[in-house]
């Protein structure tokens, strides 16, 4: 996670904010490990899973994570504002 969203350059002793940021990560991993397993299992090939490494995985999740927050806030009936 410290690769990908680059937790490391915040400089913070809050200890409020930190036990957020530590929930946002495990929250945020559980999700991206059942999307994951959903795809894994949802492909018939084995050739065309090989593509998905967890590092290519996890590019995959980062790059797509808001739109996927909309979408499940859609289906909850929550419209997303700015």
């Amino acid at each position: 996670m410290k690769s990908k969203y680059s937790l490391d350059v915040l400089e913070t002793k809050n200890v409020q904010v930190i036990e957020a940021l530590i929930w946002t990560v495990i929250f945020t991993l559980i999700v991206s490990r059942r999307i994951y397993s959903f795809v894994k299992n949802s492909i018939t090939h084995t050739e065309k899973m090989a593509r998905y490494t967890q590092l290519c995985w996890s590019t995959i999740f980062a790059e797509n994570a808001s739109d996927l927050l909309t979408v499940i806030l859609y289906v909850c009936g929550i419209q997303r504002t700015f």
